[in-house]
């Protein structure tokens, strides 16, 4: 008989601990923030008349230059920068190459092209990916 409410009581206990991550997880939904960047794609445009990151809609139009300065020898490949925008399109992140320590490094910087920042570094001779910023 013991082991019998032993068991039943590991029951409830493994229900009524369900039902409590079943609300936790429905109350969490009501807490996320909407996302800005809607209708948006940042690119990267290296062509004869120069190189620079854009940013327009989904269509193409509104196109708009940000410039971005890049701290002293570092420079930026097509192959390797990968623009992301953040979740809330404030930001973007992008891959640059450091040429004194032959590393990729991430930075990131407002989408008007200020406040640029060094987020990780691969290290001396590294190699770095970026992957969506969610």
């Amino acid at each position: 008989m013991k082991n019998f409410i032993k068991k039943v009581s590991y029951l409830a206990l493994f229900i009524v601990s369900g039902i409590v991550f079943q609300i936790s997880c429905s109350n969490s939904e009501d807490n996320l923030t909407e996302n800005t960047q809607s209708n948006k794609i940042l690119f990267y445009r290296s062509n004869a008349t120069g190189n620079g990151f854009y940013l327009s809609d989904y269509d193409g139009s509104n196109e708009v230059h940000i410039p971005v300065t890049l701290p002293t020898g570092s420079f930026i490949t097509t192959t390797t920068v990968s623009p992301h925008l953040s979740p809330d399109g404030t930001k973007f992140f992008f891959v640059v190459i450091d040429s004194a320590n032959n590393s990729q490094d991430i930075y990131s910087c407002n989408v008007d092209g200020t406040n640029l920042q060094q987020v990780v570094t691969s290290g001396q001779s590294g190699i770095i990916a970026l992957g969506n910023a969610n």
